[in-house]
C-alpha cells in the first residue's frame, strides 16, 4: 500500500495545476489543451493464482502523449490493482472526445484485451489579428499598402467572413483556419490627392465568426498618416453664406402664357465663430407666373436669434396656439425673449392669404418647470376686414367684429413615460361668444406605444377651428420581438379656417388595425383591416363614399433593391350615386440604388366604385430617376401618368426633367421643365420651364486668424551636404541654404505637418526628429532647429540547433500536425521611444533593419506560436547605435528534447474473502 500512495503523490504533484482546471462531465474528464492529467484503470484477478500482465498505455490522438511506456505488473489472487496512466495534452490538440487506451497482455493466458477511458478536450477559442506591415505615412494621392496576419491559436477549426476598408481584399470572402494555421492578407488604398487636411487613416481587417450567434468580430489595425499635399487654405475670416439667384420662368396654362424674371437673395448662418448670434434673411421678388407649389412666391423677412432673444420681421407663418391660430401666413413682427425657466413674447401679423382678418396681435408668457413641464398664458386679438368684394374672403360671416381670444395651454409629464398636453381657449366678439378645448397624450413603454389627440370647438368660436371636432390616435404593441399589433383611428375637423393659398384635404374618418411581422432585418409582412369614410370638401363633390377594406403586403430590401407589394380588397358604398360595389387595388413599388443613381418605379391597377361609375377600372404608373453624375453634376427625371381624385387639394407633378451643374467654385446653373396639375384642377395641365443661376457669396463678418512665419535651421552632425533640402509646409515649399537655414512666410496659424523630401539628401542621412513632424502655429513667429546625422543599421541571424535524443514514445511527427507546414518562425521587434519595427524571420535565417536613427534601441524576440520545445536563449537585446554604425546580433534558438522516465512497481490491494 505504501507504493500505491507514493505513486498517487507523485502524480498529484505533477498535475497540481491541471487538476484545478479539470472537472467531470457525465463521467468524462474535461481537460484544457497544453496541460497534463491522468486516468486510472482497474485490473482485477478473480482467479486462485497470481496474474502477471504487460500493460501499454496508448491514445487515439497523436497530440495526446503518455508520459511513460510499457510496464510489467502482477496482481495477486483475488485482488485488484489500479494502474494510473499520466499523459500530456498538446496545446494544438483539437476539441472533442478522445480515448485513452490501456492494452493489457495476460502473460500466462497468452491473451490480450484493451481497457478504455473517454476524456473530453475542452474547446479553446483564441483568434489574433495583427497589423504586419504598413508605412508610417504617405502623401495624399499616393497608394498606401498594408498587410495583416490572422492566426488561429485555439484548438477548434474556425470559419470567418473577411472584410476590410482596403482594396485588394475580397469583401465578404470566406476563410477557414484549422488550429495552428494562419493567413496573411495584403491590401491597398488610393488616397485622395485633393485631401484638404492631413489625417490618420486606420487600415482595418475584420474577421467575423460565421457560426457564432453573436457575430463576434476580431479586428486588426494599421495606422497610417496621410499628409495632405494640397491642403485647404485656412481663411482668416469667419464668413456668412449668402446665395443670390436669378430665375427665368415661363408658364403656359390652357391659353394663358406667362413669363418673366424672379430675383432672390437668401442668407442663413452665424455672425460669430461660437454660433451664438444666428441670422437668416430672404428677399424674393414677385413671381411672374403666379402662385404654384413648384415656384416661389414673393417673400421678404429677416430673423435674428441668440441665447435669449429671437426676433422675426417680415413674412412667415404666425401661430399663437393650436386652437386660436395654428398657422396664418402673413407679414408682421414676432418677438420672443426668455431664459431657462420663462419666456415672454408676442407678434403682430397682417394675413396675406386670408382676407377675413385685417390684422391680429398676440401676447403670451410661458413658465418652464423643466424641458417636459410648462404652462403658457396668452391673448390673441383679431381685427376683421370689413371692406367689400376683396378676393380671398373665406366666408361671409366668419368675422364681423373684433375678436378677443384668451387661452391657456400646458405640457405635463405625468410619468417618465407619459406626457399630456392640453389647451383651453375662449372667444368673444360684440355679438358672439365661443369656446374650444384640446387634449393630447403620448405614452411610450418598452413593449407598447400610444398617442391620441381630441379637439372640440363651439359654433361661434372665432379661432382657427369653428364648430369642429376631431380625434386621431394610434397605438402599437409588441406581441413578440418581431411581431407588432397596431391600430389607427382618425376623424378630420370639418370647419377649418385655413389660408386660401391652400386647399383642405378631403374630409376623412377612418379606423384600421392589423399586424406587422418583421421576418428579417430587411423584410416585413403586414395585414390590416378597417373602414373609412371619404368626402369631397368642394361645393360640387366628385366623391363621397364609405368603404370597408382588407390590406396585405410585403416589403423587402434585397442587395441594391427595395420593393413593396400591396393588395387592398374593399367593399364601397357610394353616397353620391347610391350604388355599392367592390374596390380592389394592387400596387407595386421597386427602388434600385447603384453608382450614385436611384431608380424608383411604381404601378397600381384597380377596380373601384368610389366615383361616378361602378366597377370603374383605374391604372396609375410612374417612375423617377435621380443621378449624381459627379460632385458638381446631377439630373432628375420624374413621370406619373395620373393621380386619384382624392389628391385634388394639392399641385400634382406629372412630368419633370431637371439638370443641375456647379461650375467654377461658387456658381450653379439649373434647368427644369414640368407638367403639373394645379390644385383643384382635374384636366388642364400647367407647363413650367425654369432656368436658374445662383451665386454663392461668403461674406467676411469676423476676423479669426493672422499670418505668421516659420523659420529654422538644419545642423550638420556629420553628413556631406545640408544645402538644397526640400521642405514642405502646407502648400508652401522651401529649400535650405548652405548653412541649412529655411523660412516660410505668410502662414495662417493652425495645425500643420512639416515634410522633408530626401531626394536631395545623402542616401544615409537621417534627421534626429521624425519627419513628417507636427507643428501647432500660433500668431507668434515660430523658430525651430533640427539635426541631420548618418543612419545606422542592425543585422543578425537566427541560429538554430538541436540538443539530445527523444524517446520514441514522446515523439510527435511535426509534418502530421494540422496547419504546420514545417516553417517555424519568430517575430523580431526593434523599438525606441518613438518607432517600432517588426519582422518575421524563419529559423536559421538572416534579418536586417536599415536606415535607423542613432541612439538607444531595444530588440525583443517573440515566439510567434513556436512550440514550447524550442527555447530562445536571449529574448531581449539593448543596443546603443552610433551614427553610421552597423551592429550585428545572433539569436540562439535551441530545440530541447527531454526523456521522461518513471519507475513503477505494481500496486497490490488485498482484501479478505469470506
Amino acid at each position: 500500500m505504501i507504493k500505491f500512495y507514493l505513486l498517487i503523490l507523485v502524480t498529484v504533484l505533477y498535475n497540481f495545476s491541471v487538476f484545478s482546471q479539470t472537472n467531470t462531465l457525465e463521467g468524462q474528464k474535461t481537460i484544457m489543451p497544453g496541460s497534463s492529467t491522468s486516468v486510472s484503470f482497474k485490473l482485477e484477478n478473480k482467479t486462485l493464482s497470481e496474474k502477471k500482465y504487460i500493460v501499454t498505455p496508448k491514445c487515439s490522438n497523436p497530440f495526446i502523449v503518455p508520459l511513460f511506456g510499457t510496464q510489467d505488473i502482477s496482481v495477486p489472487q483475488g485482488n485488484s490493482e489500479f494502474y494510473i496512466v499520466a499523459f500530456r495534452i498538446h496545446p494544438e490538440a483539437r476539441a472533442g472526445k478522445e480515448n485513452v487506451l490501456l492494452e493489457v497482455k495476460d502473460i500466462l493466458a497468452d491473451s490480450t484485451y484493451t481497457l478504455t477511458e473517454i476524456i473530453k478536450i475542452q474547446a479553446n477559442q483564441k483568434i489574433e489579428i495583427q497589423g504586419l506591415e504598413a508605412p508610417q505615412y504617405v502623401r495624399s494621392g499616393d497608394t498606401l499598402y498594408a498587410s495583416f496576419i490572422i492566426k488561429n491559436l485555439g484548438n477548434t477549426t474556425e470559419s470567418f467572413i473577411i472584410s476590410s476598408n482596403l482594396s485588394g481584399i475580397n469583401q465578404q470572402s470566406s476563410l477557414v483556419l484549422n488550429p495552428g494555421e494562419s493567413k496573411v492578407y495584403k491590401g491597398y488604398k488610393k488616397t485622395d490627392v485633393h485631401l484638404g487636411t492631413s489625417q490618420n487613416f486606420s487600415a482595418i481587417l475584420t474577421a467575423t465568426l460565421k457560426n457564432d450567434m453573436s457575430k463576434r468580430e476580431y479586428n486588426g489595425y494599421n495606422s497610417i498618416y496621410i499628409i495632405a499635399t494640397h491642403p485647404e487654405k485656412k481663411d482668416r475670416f469667419f464668413r456668412f453664406p449668402i446665395n443670390a439667384s436669378v430665375s427665368y420662368l415661363h408658364s403656359k396654362f390652357d391659353t394663358l402664357s406667362q413669363k418673366g424674371f424672379q430675383y432672390e437673395v437668401f442668407g442663413s448662418g452665424s455672425l460669430t465663430k461660437d454660433n451664438r448670434h444666428l441670422l437668416e434673411f430672404k428677399a424674393a421678388s414677385p413671381s411672374p407666373i403666379g402662385l404654384n407649389a413648384y415656384t416661389q412666391y414673393e417673400e421678404y423677412f429677416v430673423r435674428y436669434k441668440n441665447d435669449r432673444l429671437q426676433i422675426h420681421l417680415g413674412d412667415q407663418s404666425y401661430a399663437s396656439s393650436y386652437l386660436t391660430e395654428n398657422a396664418r401666413y402673413g407679414r408682421g413682427v414676432d418677438i420672443k425673449y426668455g431664459g431657462k425657466y420663462w419666456t415672454i413674447g408676442g407678434f403682430y401679423n397682417q394675413p396675406r392669404f386670408f382676407k377675413d382678418i385685417k390684422s391680429e396681435w398676440n401676447a403670451f408668457a410661458t413658465l418652464k418647470f423643466n424641458e417636459l413641464n410648462d404652462i403658457t398664458l396668452g391673448y390673441l386679438h383679431k381685427k376683421p376686414n370689413l371692406a367689400q368684394n376683396i378676393p380671398g374672403f373665406h366666408s361671409s360671416n366668419y368675422l364681423k367684429f373684433n375678436a378677443h381670444l384668451p387661452y391657456i395651454k400646458s405640457k405635463i409629464q405625468l410619468h417618465k413615460n407619459i406626457i399630456v398636453q392640453s389647451e383651453i381657449a375662449l372667444s368673444a366678439t360684440d355679438s358672439t361668444k365661443g369656446w374650444g378645448y384640446m387634449l393630447q397624450g403620448q405614452a411610450t413603454f418598452k413593449k407598447w406605444y400610444a398617442h391620441f389627440m381630441y379637439l372640440g370647438t363651439s359654433p361661434n368660436f372665432a379661432g382657427y377651428y369653428s364648430n369642429a371636432s376631431t380625434f386621431n390616435g394610434n397605438a402599437s404593441y409588441h406581441i413578440l420581438k418581431n411581431l407588432r399589433f397596431s391600430t389607427v383611428v382618425s376623424k378630420d375637423a370639418r370647419n377649418i379656417n385655413n389660408d386660401t393659398l391652400w386647399m383642405s384635404a378631403p374630409l376623412r374618418t377612418s379606423f384600421q388595425y392589423g399586424l406587422l411581422f418583421e421576418y428579417d432585418k430587411s423584410g416585413r409582412l403586414f395585414a390590416y383591416n378597417g373602414w373609412s369614410n371619404n368626402e369631397d370638401r368642394r361645393t360640387v363633390q366628385q366623391f363621397n363614399y364609405k368603404e370597408n377594406f382588407y390590406r396585405i403586403g410585403i416589403e423587402q430590401n434585397f442587395w441594391l433593391m427595395h420593393f413593396r407589394l400591396e393588395s387592398q380588397l374593399g367593399k364601397t358604398k357610394n353616397l353620391l350615386t347610391g350604388y355599392s360595389g367592390a374596390s380592389n387595388f394592387y400596387t407595386a413599388n421597386l427602388g434600385v440604388t447603384k453608382f450614385n443613381t436611384t431608380l424608383n418605379v411604381n404601378a397600381s391597377i384597380g377596380k373601384t366604385s368610389r366615383y361616378q361609375q361602378a366597377n370603374q377600372k383605374q391604372l396609375y404608373y410612374g417612375a423617377s430617376i435621380f443621378s449624381q453624375l459627379s460632385t458638381n453634376t446631377s439630373f432628375n427625371i420624374f413621370y406619373q401618368n395620373n393621380y386619384s381624385p382624392e389628391d385634388y387639394y394639392r399641385d400634382r407633378n406629372l412630368f419633370e426633367a431637371s439638370f443641375k451643374q456647379e461650375f467654377f467654385k461658387n456658381h450653379t446653373l439649373s434647368l427644369s421643365g414640368r407638367y403639373t396639375l394645379q390644385k383643384g384642377s382635374t384636366g388642364n395641365k400647367d407647363f413650367i420651364v425654369a432656368l436658374r443661376y445662383t451665386l454663392r457669396l461668403n461674406v467676411p463678418v469676423q476676423k479669426i486668424a493672422r499670418y505668421t512665419s516659420v523659420s529654422g535651421r538644419f545642423n550638420n552632425m556629420g553628413v556631406n551636404q545640408i544645402e538644397g533640402i526640400k521642405l514642405k509646409l502646407g502648400n508652401q515649399i522651401a529649400l535650405t541654404d548652405k548653412a541649412g537655414n529655411f523660412i516660410f512666410k505668410n502662414v495662417i496659424p493652425g495645425d500643420y505637418t512639416l515634410e522633408m523630401d530626401r531626394s536631395n539628401m545623402d542616401m544615409n542621412a537621417i534627421a534626429e526628429t521624425d519627419f513628417p513632424t507636427y507643428l501647432n502655429l500660433g500668431e507668434k513667429d515660430t523658430v525651430i532647429h533640427y539635426n541631420l546625422t548618418t543612419a545606422g543599421n542592425i543585422k543578425g541571424k537566427v541560429a538554430y540547433k538541436e540538443i539530445g535524443a527523444l524517446n520514441d514514445s514522446l515523439k510527435i511527427d511535426q509534418n502530421n500536425i494540422a496547419g504546420n507546414n514545417g516553417a517555424n518562425s519568430i517575430i523580431i521587434e526593434l523599438s525606441n521611444d518613438k518607432q517600432v519595427f517588426r519582422k518575421i524571420c524563419n529559423l536559421d535565417a538572416e534579418f536586417d533593419f536599415t536606415y535607423l536613427r542613432p541612439g538607444s534601441w531595444k530588440v525583443k524576440v517573440y515566439r510567434n506560436g513556436l512550440d514550447k520545445k524550442y527555447k530562445i536563449n536571449t529574448t531581449e537585446f539593448d543596443i546603443d547605435l552610433s551614427k553610421g554604425e552597423t551592429r550585428s546580433i545572433t539569436i540562439q534558438v535551441v530545440k530541447q528534447q527531454k526523456q521522461i522516465q518513471f519507475q513503477q512497481e505494481s500496486i497490490k490491494i488485498g482484501y479478505n474473502q469470506k
